[in-house]
């Protein structure tokens, strides 16, 4: 349904406040490439600043590519294609935070309608019908319908934007760390809400997390970013029991788990360091100054994608050479 194919997206950066002049560009994606089937989930995992948010934005339409392509059912998607032929319409976004996502001012039942009334979709009893069947898919009564978001939860203002999300009956949800402001219990209730979904309407997500356990519980198919690029992408058993990148497999060790002893014996493969700047990225593999592995080659020459089997592709020199 979804295929995205050598997608870039550069932020230039200037200096000077009467002549502007452009020092350099932040490479947020750079060269992300991945499809996502009809009723799939397909989840985007990665620390803060490896480009997934942005990877989502431009999947939504809501920027334009520096170059790439993202097509709907064969159809190319651009800022204004996605405006002028209505594909907003077949996309739901829930964003990370549920409470500046929506109007303070608006009550409930308003916010879930306001995409009917942008589009001018069915009466006003209609919508209104309808809204309050969303609020009864969320789990929410009834009455929450006249009341406003700061009268709630950060889980239950995230299932008003989740039934907003669905308001116009989309084919594909873009999530973005919808549950990482909630806490363990909320989240466990808005994972299961999603998964609910899936089968309830035949959804498609783009989940966009760094949570790696809440990705498995969703998602078929995962991809790994770094510093804008896929560093490992294959299906959720090829990422969890046969993960390839050093990056993934630091990533799978920092997953918490209710053992001392385990998480001490996990320390050794743990990531270390911060994420360095897109604006000036590291030459060769972009994880070389923080991968314990690291060779000359990885300091020089930048891996691509080598495809391990059918589903599943890593970008390292030496993932087979990885004890």
């Amino acid at each position: 349904m979804i295929e995205v194919s050598g997608l870039k997206k550069y932020f230039p950066v200037t200096k000077g406040f009467i002549f502007r002049k452009t020092i350099g560009n932040v490479k947020a994606v750079d060269d992300v490439s991945f499809r996502i089937p009809k009723g799939h989930a397909f989840g985007l995992v990665g620390e803060s600043g490896s480009g997934k948010t942005t990877t989502g934005n431009l999947v939504a339409g809501l920027l334009d590519s520096t170059s790439g392509t993202i097509k709907y059912r064969e159809e190319i998607i651009t800022k204004e294609a996605a405006r002028r032929k209505g594909y907003r319409k077949r996309f739901g976004i829930v964003f990370q935070d549920p409470y500046s996502s929506l109007d303070p001012r608006m009550k409930v039942v308003q916010s879930i309608v306001e995409p009917l009334n942008v589009y001018n979709l069915g009466s006003k009893k209609e919508r209104l019908e309808k809204g309050l069947k969303l609020l009864e898919v969320v789990g929410l009564p009834a009455m929450a319908a006249n009341r406003y978001p700061h009268q709630f939860s950060g889980g239950q203002r995230q299932r008003i934007a989740i039934a907003r999300a669905i308001a116009l009956s989309p084919e594909l949800i873009i999530a973005d760390e919808p549950v990482s402001a909630l806490d363990v219990s909320e989240q466990a209730r808005i994972v299961n809400l999603f998964k609910d979904l899936i089968n309830e309407f035949e959804l498609s997500y783009l989940f966009i997390s760094h949570d790696l356990s809440i990705v498995k519980t969703i998602c078929q198919d995962v991809a790994v970013m770094y510093l804008g690029k896929i560093v490992e992408i294959g299906t959720v058993k090829d990422i969890f029991e046969k993960a390839a990148h050093p990056y993934t497999i630091g990533l799978l060790r920092s997953i918490p788990v209710p053992n001392p002893a385990t998480m001490r014996s996990r320390k050794s493969g743990a990531v270390f360091g911060e994420i360095p700047s897109p604006l000036n990225p590291p030459k060769g593999c972009r994880f070389n100054t923080r991968c314990p592995y690291a060779k000359d080659k990885c300091r020089t020459e930048e891996p691509q994608i080598d495809m391990i089997t059918n589903t599943h592709g890593v970008a390292c020199h030496f993932w087979n050479k990885l004890s």
